[in-house]
């Protein structure tokens, strides 16, 4: 019976044979006055997995007033403008030229760079979540965002974070640091629209959720909050590109399609382009928080070193082969701490580096922005 159950199950290679040789283009510009970045790729073959930058490329802004601003290549498929010739302005209207290499020329539709609403308030509130034991629940907070237009002219929006939290190693060592800071950004696409409202107004509209699984909020944690007006036609896009990304696999999740965006072949404008410029005035808002803020909630907080082990050893001073050596030399151990008392030596390992070196995980160096 074991066998014919084992036998039951092989594994499965798709005999796919077409496969479509397709512009991908990511690209944002804002009214902040930095570097904007436009990537160029290529789709890949099912077996491939080193990816398809498009090298050599004219790629362009254009606005409605006629303005022309180049982007310059810095690594393959990367190409970024110089902030001090180029800054987008609110109101203005602006369109992504391409050539490529082949000849083959692409152009969006003109974007419309929308005015940003300021951010009215980054607050958070906790939440538990349910878990696989119905009797202990996760526990955590969520972060929250209000805003509104007062003209009612906004309508679409899209947030990204960043991240930022300070953590001590549970060891230390004299020559290395155990004081560090952490960083990490979003990584989902989060929209929120006040089309179906009267008033374009957003009130503790949910961000993101921090676990006490993690040690962001071990010691103090930070996150700047970006938000970016989009058009309707933006707001689809990432809509419908949010779908496909977040359907389970079940059998009654939509019928994942190919998502189109604002860019086209201008000579061949059938042939399908992937990808979306978009044009985003931005507003942004920071906060703090203190465990003890969250304390009152009875979250326990992971240290983010729960893997960690120490043990001590003691030795005569002079002996040729101490008795921490065979952890060191079989289990890869590593000596943290050392003392001398009279004419013994006493010796301090531990299983990992980052044990005691704050800086494998993240920064020695104090953010600017970083208040106590």
């Amino acid at each position: 019976m074991l066998f014919i159950v084992a036998r039951c199950i092989d594994p499965f290679y798709p005999d796919i044979e077409e496969y479509e040789n397709v512009l991908v283009v990511d690209g944002l510009i804002t009214d902040e006055n930095t570097v904007y970045t436009v990537r160029l790729s290529r789709t890949l073959h099912f077996d491939d997995i080193d990816k398809k930058p498009v090298s050599g490329a004219v790629v362009q802004v254009t606005d409605d007033l006629g303005n022309l601003y180049a982007f310059t290549e810095v690594s393959p498929g990367t190409y970024r403008s110089d902030p001090s010739l180029f800054t987008g302005q609110a109101g203005r209207k602006y369109k992504l030229l391409i050539e490529t290499t082949d000849g083959s020329r692409y152009e969006s539709d003109f974007e419309e760079m929308k005015k940003a609403p300021g951010i009215d308030s980054i607050h958070w509130q906790y939440k538990e979540r349910p878990s696989l034991d119905p009797d202990n629940p996760v526990k955590g907070i969520e972060i929250l965002v209000d805003t509104h237009d007062p003209e009612n002219k906004t309508r679409y929006y899209s947030w990204s974070w960043y991240e930022t939290w300070e953590f001590f190693t549970p060891y230390h060592k004299d020559t290395l640091p155990s004081h560090c800071w952490k960083y990490d950004s979003c990584s989902v696409i989060q929209i929120g629209s006040t089309d179906h409202l009267t008033e374009d107004v957003l009130e503790n509209y949910p961000l993101y959720y921090i676990s006490g699984s993690t040690n962001r909020l071990a010691v103090r944690y930070s996150v700047l909050v970006k938000q970016y007006s989009l058009t309707k036609e933006a707001f689809n896009y990432w809509s419908r590109i949010r779908e496909t990304n977040e359907n389970t696999g079940t059998l009654f999740d939509p019928i994942p399609t190919q998502v189109a965006g604002n860019i086209k072949d201008t000579g061949n404008p059938d042939k399908p382009v992937l990808g979306y410029f978009q044009a985003s005035a931005v507003t942004s808002s920071r906060i703090f928080i203190d465990r003890s803020e969250i304390m009152v909630h009875k979250i326990f907080v992971s240290g983010g070193f729960e893997y960690c082990k120490s043990e001590m050893y003691t030795d005569s001073l002079g002996d040729p082969r101490p008795s921490y050596i065979g952890k060191v030399e079989n289990e890869g151990w590593i000596i943290y701490f050392q003392e001398t008392s009279g004419s013994n030596i006493y010796t301090y390992l531990t299983n990992s580096v980052a044990c005691f070196d704050c800086s494998v995980n993240g920064s020695p160096v104090r953010p600017d922005f970083w208040t106590d």
